[in-house]
């Protein structure tokens, strides 16, 4: 029943969405977090946000649904453009919900959240750029967007290399195609020294930088086991489609398996990041964003609904029971 109301047009649709994001949100509301900041992670421009919010924790969580609201309708709308779920469903608006609010580590400002904004921008030009004629100012584009994004969370930037693959699945990813896509990345780093070396900030912030370098590093910290139940029901509504997810033929549109394949190049190129050290583990979150795409488009498109419509019943009511159970204890 779920499954066939969000693939239909209704404006209660969005109101459910709305509603449940505010659900989601009201223990926090209650007892707002303090935005988080991680310095090996967090970037120049995430820092200055972070520090004003943490003396206004529940403005941040106002904020952080606020954002969660907008970047869940747009991702809807990208989704659609590139029927990846139909015009009128509103699965992506759901989903992204879900996913991007299914821990209360969620529920306040972080730095890839932020980011996130940047990273969908660089999806949705992706996703279209094969049918560009004149793409350079495109791909120009998505090199500067992914460089905005790594500048509020930094391991953001290994998504040029998600750039280059995408342009070579999607266009002949010429060697000028490529090194455009470096130039927009460089760009925004440009202004950042140039500030840096007009206020007298560029040693310092450099030697700061080559610290945060030096300190990364990956490690294994697994979250409780409430969030690893919740991975596992999200991984198995994906395994109950995974058919549709990773099928290469009876496709009827090249284009699709083509949007497909970047968002499964970013599933893989995201795996490492849920291991960068000293931020947990769910704010590490581009691994969810092509998890997202992925389960939007099969919940979307998939013919026996029965068992997907339980599971994400059960996903739906572990999400809450989540964020309601400290009430509880």
């Amino acid at each position: 029943m779920l499954i066939k109301f969000l693939r239909s047009s209704f404006a209660s649709q969005y109101v459910l969405i709305v509603l449940m994001a505010i659900g989601l949100y009201i223990p926090s509301f209650i007892n707002p977090k303090v935005p988080a900041l991680t310095t090996t992670v967090s970037g120049p421009l995430y820092e200055p946000v972070s520090i004003f919010l943490h003396s206004f924790p529940l403005v941040a969580v106002i904020v952080s649904l606020l954002l969660l609201l907008i970047q869940a309708f747009y991702f809807n709308s990208l989704l659609a453009i590139n029927q990846l779920i139909t015009r009128r469903s509103t699965f992506g608006a759901f989903v992204f919900v879900l996913i991007f609010s299914h821990s209360p580590f969620q529920t306040s400002i972080y730095a890839f959240f932020l980011a996130s904004v940047f990273i969908l921008i660089t999806l949705h030009i992706l996703f279209g750029i094969e049918d560009k004629s004149e793409n350079q100012m495109y791909i120009f584009k998505v090199g500067i967007s992914v460089s905005i994004a790594s500048l509020f969370y930094l391991p953001a930037a290994v998504l040029l290399f998600w750039i280059w693959i995408s342009l070579l699945m999607s266009r002949s990813g010429s060697f000028r195609e490529l090194m455009i896509s470096v130039v927009g990345f460089i760009v925004p780093y440009f202004f950042l020294v140039f500030y840096y070396f007009m206020n007298n900030y560029l040693i310092s912030n450099a030697l700061e930088y080559k610290f945060i370098l030096d300190s990364f590093s990956f490690k294994v910290q697994l979250p409780d086991w409430f969030s690893i139940g919740i991975w596992v029901l999200i991984g198995l509504l994906l395994l109950q489609s995974s058919n549709l997810i990773f099928s290469v033929s009876g496709e009827k549109s090249g284009s699709i398996r083509k949007k497909k394949a970047i968002a499964n190049t970013l599933f893989f190129f995201a795996i490492p990041g849920i291991f960068y050290h000293n931020v947990h583990i769910v704010q590490n979150g581009m691994v969810f964003l092509p998890i997202a795409v992925l389960l939007s488009y099969s919940l979307s498109n998939i013919k026996k609904s029965l068992t997907s419509e339980l599971m994400l019943w059960v996903l739906i009511l572990a999400i809450f029971a989540y964020h309601y159970l400290p009430f509880f204890t």
